[in-house]
């Protein structure tokens, strides 16, 4: 993925992240995410920050919508 497609992506991240808190009315715990320090407008930091920051808020944006929402196999 090029750099400017991983920015884009994450400023979509980003996005999602504000909707379901806003949603839910809960915060989205993200420290991994806040540690790395790369916002998607921040397009001086390289491509491995930017995918870095990018894979960690997907992660854990993935484990608090999984927590709230416990997804199960349909029995059919």
């Amino acid at each position: 993925m090029r750099k400017q497609e991983l920015v884009y992506l994450h400023g979509l991240l980003r996005e999602v992240r504000e909707y379901y808190e806003r949603e839910t009315g809960e915060p989205v715990a993200t420290p991994g995410y806040d540690a790395c320090e790369v916002s998607p407008s921040a397009i001086h930091r390289s491509k491995a920050a930017q995918e870095e920051a990018v894979r960690t808020l997907l992660a854990e944006l993935v484990e608090t919508m999984e927590g709230r929402h416990q997804i199960t196999a349909d029995a059919d």
